[in-house]
């Protein structure tokens, strides 16, 4: 965890990291409400652990097309990188929602992408908080027919009792992001039954010990953890994905299930693990960027970990000098 002394320091970055993270979507809303055609896929890329007895997988892809009717060009846009991410061996979507007026457009747009890519691949929708519980109730069982992997911070990050009574009102899997800012509200929200999964941020809820501790929290009560970055540059990338090597190596199968048998099961398998984000950065700070072969992330080698290497010049120009 965060020591003691540094903890009101630690709090106000994460209030002002939130604060910018909301402005940004707020932006992109905002330029998708002006401009229907305006989309942007951000491809978190399919990793494999590619090293003896590791087998790690995952993609996610966040559309952000906003309210455009099916039909629309842009509609169709997105349905075709769907298509493109998947014949490039992607498997897990990730769908921005949240900002639709109707559930009718959200169901247009998941119709429109399951078409484009077929019964298999795995679809998430991420809400980032911008549903009451009632709205919520009504998207997601719209959405059920398009079997979704997960719906991701449905409510506002603070509502994780609203999480646990939504939970028992629909049968999609419900996830809990920004609503896991350390290792005790991770288990505050698992004890709850607030979730059936818990996104896990190594640099936001105090590195890889911490990490370990909530994901085995996780499974002892039947829930499922899927890591994800803080938007680190590709020195933290490299680092969260050694610790998906060691969890992947670690596994256990779950002991219960926090789940009524009314619930949908999450898929059978490993859920993705949102790593591959260093193309959402003006640049990631390595002199050579993190290898991705065939959609695939290599996890590296200590060796290879000892090795990556940063581009100081780079560095320099980024630096925030007081």
């Amino acid at each position: 965890g965060i020591p003691d002394d540094l903890a009101p320091a630690w709090r106000e970055i994460m209030v002002r990291a939130f604060a910018a993270y909301r402005a940004e979507y707020a932006r992109l809303d905002s330029l998708a409400e002006s401009d229907p055609g305006f989309a942007k896929l951000y491809f978190l890329l399919e990793k494999e652990i590619m090293q003896p007895k590791y087998d790690l997988h995952g993609l996610t892809v966040t559309d952000l097309v906003n309210g455009v009717p099916a039909g629309d060009p842009a509609m169709q846009s997105a349905a075709d990188a769907a298509a493109q991410a998947v014949e490039l061996g992607f498997q897990t979507l990730k769908l921005r929602a949240g900002f639709e007026r109707t559930s009718d457009q959200l169901v247009d747009r998941l119709r429109a992408i399951r078409a484009a890519v077929g019964p298999e691949p795995r679809l998430r929708i991420d809400a980032a908080g911008a549903w009451d519980i009632d709205t919520a109730a009504e998207r997601i069982a719209a959405v059920e027919p398009f079997r979704i992997e997960y719906v991701e911070q449905p409510l506002a990050a603070w509502d994780v009792t609203g999480h646990m009574v939504l939970c028992e009102r629909v049968r999609v899997p419900i996830a809990l992001d920004e609503s896991i800012d350390s290792e005790g509200s991770a288990r505050a929200a698992l004890a709850e039954g607030a979730a059936d999964v818990i996104v896990v941020k190594p640099a936001r809820v105090g590195g890889s010990a911490a990490t370990m501790r909530i994901v085995e929290a996780a499974g002892a009560v039947g829930a499922s953890a899927v890591l994800g970055t803080f938007y680190e540059t590709g020195v933290g990338i490299a680092a969260v994905l050694r610790i998906a090597a060691e969890l992947r190596a670690t596994a256990r199968p779950p002991t219960a299930s926090i789940s009524p048998p009314r619930r949908s099961p999450m898929p059978a398998g490993e859920p993705a693990h949102g790593l591959a984000t260093a193309g959402v950065l003006a640049h990631d700070l390595l002199r050579v960027p993190l290898p991705i072969v065939n959609g695939r992330m290599v996890v590296p080698t200590s060796v290879e970990l000892d090795r990556t290497e940063v581009d100081r010049c780079t560095l320099e120009r980024f630096e925030a000098r007081r």
